[in-house]
């Protein structure tokens, strides 16, 4: 106690402790206590103290009586409580009256305190645990919660009565959460028997939940639309369907009774089984708790068909009286599986109900896969009986009407041609012909009907396009040509085959070169387009691009300027001639077409506008082309069309020509570029706020400031939170530069009067200036930046406070004395709750090199009286720092007491990080 309690007593107080209780002192126990009760000690030897005690494997009586004492004060209850945690040895100790007087506590200690110990102990002592825990499930919420919370820690069931407490769990957590509880899957593979019943009362009572929203669907999706969690329920139906089939079978029948109840049966005799919640859709899994169910009930039966005949019968049967879709599909699956074994009843099954001849989502396909599994295993006789009751069937719809006399025994047709064809008699033979005749052609799917997500193709196979003729494509072109498809719902029409069109042009350019000059003049549109851009994209003469063009670009009717003017682009750095600069520059100065006015009534920004409309496009190839060539009279041109831009009414097409004098021409003619810049922005205020307008403002400044100021000014006034916050942005970034680069003293103060407004402004306006001071703290201005900051330290903006500690990204040294005090009032805000993984980080990396300031900033951290975050990420640094300060070699008694000091506040704040950085220290 006399010593600075310092890591290197660590070691020391164990070895100590371990002897004294190896040697059978009494002095042992004493000194022991006389540590527990200490206030002098330090907090991490304290908490080396309680973790040694409480990692002895085998506590003595003495030992025993020791903790009962620190149990029954509850200033070392909670500490003592964690150190017993995980050992089996000190839960031999508790177990009884102790632990049922600690789970008579009040909520607090009990959430905070003996819960987490029960969590720690309950894989090691799970019928123990689970057993204190039972009397208390159901006497309110709070122990349903704690229940749930001690079960979801076991990884290894293996007591039953930890299942049975699971099971009691499930009667008493709501309805609508009852089917994602988390553990069911892993309680299941423990104790499939047992599982089975949980697996009946999670679909049951998820069922109850459901149906209290209302009516079901019979179309299907019930299961889809259970509070049901779908990869736990997979596994708990996989894992009690294989190790108990018939137990699973038994437990979900009367539930699936209860389902196909919930549609009622007609009112007469139709030809097909009652529709349910579960019969469509068991192919396609667009419901895949439903697909899972289904799934494991057919592997279920089928084993049981195959180990336990019998049971499988009566299970067989019960199914079998049910007039739904959904149970006798289930038996055609089954039967499917095990033909061999079952032919007398699957025979029996299909003759039984004539409604079982039509069992399938789809062209009898159920009915007809059960046909053609069992007919080859069937005797001659009992094929003969089966095929004439196909053949006497003889189904009418009415309400078909006319319709269903004409597709009368279709339903016949698909079932014979499911028969293999050698089985069939003369006569079956003969009948099947006759359909043959009366449907030419049709025959059932072979795969079941399910719902397909497919790429609409080309109309023409894409392996054909490679052996194709000039001629065929011409024909191809002249057929899929306005809105003619394909009448495949997967082939398209021209637009796909244009696509196709495009790749071939690209493989072969000289052959399709010479087929674009051959096509019709009014070909579509698309395959114009795809002569253009495979040429486009090709290494071929740029030449045969600019003839494909001139084909087919002087039709005034046509809409594939900017097509033209994306290829031309794409060609642009090997010179454009004079045809195709004139071609763009032609749509540039022309009027404003449909596609500008359209997008910009419908709301889309300028500059979207621009580059996706045939005269910004065109503007945009043209202005590349010309800045490429820099020929003689190619500046004056693009200084020409930016004035035809100033005195043109689209906005888009001025956005485009701001963004095309910001990157090409301001620092040809600085002063002509504003005052062009001024004409572009007038009358258009939804340029204000467009990214190139802003980036102009803030290049545009130099030396012309105060022809950047009202823009700047309207910027900061804008309704936009975000158009104002970058006006706050450039007038900061002004305030931070010299009269010499705005042009004049004047500027400058007209500057940093626009900064004090953003700083005292709304939030918009702060967040500009916290983002601009903390990103420029790493300049010569850092004094400014930091005086800045340190005025929105305690700002009530979360975004303003998150910008002010980005600041610690930016920071370097510690040396600057206005940096200094901006870090140590940092320290102490509101700020350092939301941005305090950085500044660790920054003080990490510099404090070492001033020990007693960096104590001094941690100190403040650690003082810190603002509310903190639900996530604190500082703490390793923090916990580094302080040892840090202990190791160094500098470090006299003074700044080695205080980095202790601070290191007992950071383990009880961050004590997962300090007891990592402990046990490195103790493994040393």
């Amino acid at each position: 106690m006399a010593g600075d309690q310092g890591l290197f007593a660590r070691p020391q107080l164990v070895q100590v402790l371990a002897y004294l209780r190896g040697s059978g002192s009494s002095a042992f126990l004493r000194e022991l206590n006389l540590l527990f009760r200490a206030e002098g000690l330090r907090f991490h030897l304290k908490e080396l103290l309680f973790g040694w005690f409480g990692a002895l494997p085998d506590p003595t009586d003495d030992e025993w009586l020791l903790t009962r004492r620190l149990l029954a004060d509850p200033a070392t209850r909670p500490r003592t409580l964690k150190a017993l945690g995980g050992n089996p040895g000190w839960f031999a100790r508790l177990r009884g009256r102790p632990l049922e007087d600690l789970l008579a506590r009040d909520d607090q200690v009990l959430d905070t305190e003996v819960v987490p110990y029960l969590l720690s102990m309950v894989d090691l002592e799970q019928e123990a645990v689970t057993g204190l825990l039972r009397p208390f499930l159901g006497r309110s919420d709070h122990w349903i919660v704690r229940v749930s919370w001690v079960l979801g820690r076991i990884r290894d069931w293996h007591a039953l009565a930890a299942l049975e407490l699971f099971e009691l769990l499930l009667h008493e957590v709501p309805a609508s959460e009852v089917g994602n509880t988390h553990e069911l899957d892993e309680v299941v593979k423990a104790f499939p028997r047992e599982g089975c019943r949980l697996i009946q009362h999670v679909l049951g009572r998820s069922l109850d939940a459901h149906l209290e929203d209302g009516p079901s669907s019979p179309r299907g999706g019930l299961m889809r639309d259970m509070p049901l969690h779908n990869y736990t329920l997979q596994e708990a139906f996989k894992a009690a369907s294989s190790a108990a089939p018939g137990d699973f079978v038994e437990a979900v029948l009367p539930w699936l009774q209860r389902v196909v109840g919930l549609t009622d049966p007609p009112d007469y005799e139709p030809p097909y089984f009652a529709p349910d919640a579960l019969s469509h859709g068991w192919y396609d899994c667009l419901d895949p708790a439903q697909s899972i169910f289904i799934r494991a009930l057919i592997d279920a039966l089928t084993t049981l068909a195959r180990t336990e005949r019998d049971r499988f019968r009566i299970l067989a049967g019960r199914l079998a009286a049910m007039p739904y879709q959904t149970p006798q599909q289930l038996l055609a699956h089954v039967y499917r599986a095990v033909p061999d074994a079952y032919t007398g009843d699957v025979l029996r099954f299909l003759l039984g109900d004539r409604r079982r001849l039509n069992l399938g989502d789809h062209q009898q396909y159920d009915s007809r896969k059960l046909i053609t599994a069992v007919y080859p295993l069937l005797t001659e006789a009992r094929r003969t009986e089966l095929e004439t009751y196909i053949v006497s069937w003889d189904l009418i719809l009415p309400y078909r009407g006319l319709e269903g006399l004409r597709y009368r025994k279709l339903e016949q047709l698909y079932l014979l041609q499911a028969i293999p064809g050698r089985y069939l008699t003369d006569r079956g033979a003969r009948y099947l012909a006759e359909l043959e005749r009366k449907f030419p052609g049709v025959r059932a799917r072979e795969a079941p009907l399910i719902t397909e997500a497919r790429a609409v193709g080309s109309p023409i196979d894409e392996g054909a396009h490679a052996k194709m003729s000039d001629e065929a494509w011409l024909r191809a072109m002249r057929k899929y040509r306005g809105k003619v498809r394909h009448p495949e719902w997967h082939r398209g029409g021209a637009h796909q085959l244009a696509a196709s069109l495009q790749r071939r042009v690209k493989e072969e350019p000289e052959r399709f070169h010479a087929l674009a000059m051959r096509a019709p003049e009014d070909v579509d549109d698309e395959y114009a387009g795809a002569f253009i851009n495979g040429l486009a994209e090709t290494e071929a003469p740029a030449e045969w691009l600019f003839d494909v063009v001139d084909r087919f670009g002087c039709d005034p009717t046509r809409h594939i300027g900017r097509t033209i003017a994306w290829a031309l682009e794409k060609r642009y750095d090997e010179g454009l001639n004079e045809g195709m600069l004139d071609r763009l520059e032609g749509v540039v100065r022309g009027l404003m077409g449909d596609d500008e006015r359209r997008a910009e009534q419908g709301g889309d920004g300028p500059s979207g506008v621009y580059l996706n409309s045939d005269r910004g496009a065109s503007m945009r190839t043209l202005m590349q082309a010309l800045d490429s060539r820099r020929e003689e009279g190619d500046e004056e041109r693009m200084w020409s069309l930016i004035e035809h831009a100033a005195g043109d009414s689209s906005t888009a097409l001025r956005a485009g020509a701001i963004e095309e004098l910001l990157y090409r021409l301001l620092t040809e003619d600085r002063g002509r570029a504003v005052a062009l810049f001024e004409r572009l922005m007038d009358g258009h205020p939804a340029l204000l706020c467009d990214h190139d307008a802003t980036s102009f403002m803030y290049y545009g400044s130099y030396r012309h400031f105060s022809r950047m100021e009202p823009f700047v000014r309207d910027l900061m006034g804008h309704a936009d939170e975000k158009c104002a916050q970058r006006g706050a942005e450039l007038a900061c970034v002004a305030a931070l530069s010299s009269a010499d680069a705005l042009g004049s003293d004047v500027d400058l103060s007209t500057a940093r009067a626009l900064a004090e407004a953003a700083i005292t402004g709304p939030p918009a306006l702060r967040r500009g200036a916290a983002k601009v001071y903390a990103r420029n703290m790493d300049s010569r201005r850092s004094d400014l930046c930091a005086r800045g900051l340190m005025r929105l330290l305690d700002d009530g903006d979360d975004q303003v406070r998150r910008s002010v500690g980005g600041a610690f990204m930016h920071v370097r040294g510690a040396g600057d004395p206005e940096v200094r005090r901006f870090v140590e009032e940092f320290a102490a805000s509101r700020a350092l709750a939301s941005e305090e993984d950085d500044f660790a980080e920054y003080l990490w990396e510099y404090g070492p090199d001033d020990p007693p300031w960096a104590l001094q900033v941690l100190e403040a951290a650690l003082d810190n009286r603002h509310p903190a975050g639900s996530i604190r990420r500082g703490g390793e640094q923090f916990v580094r720092l302080a040892l840090r300060m202990y190791t160094d070699p500098t470090a006299d008694a003074g700044i080695k007491s205080r980095a202790m000091d601070a290191f007992d506040k950071l383990m009880e704040r961050y004590a997962y990080e300090a007891g990592r950085a402990l046990d490195e220290w103790d493994r040393r």
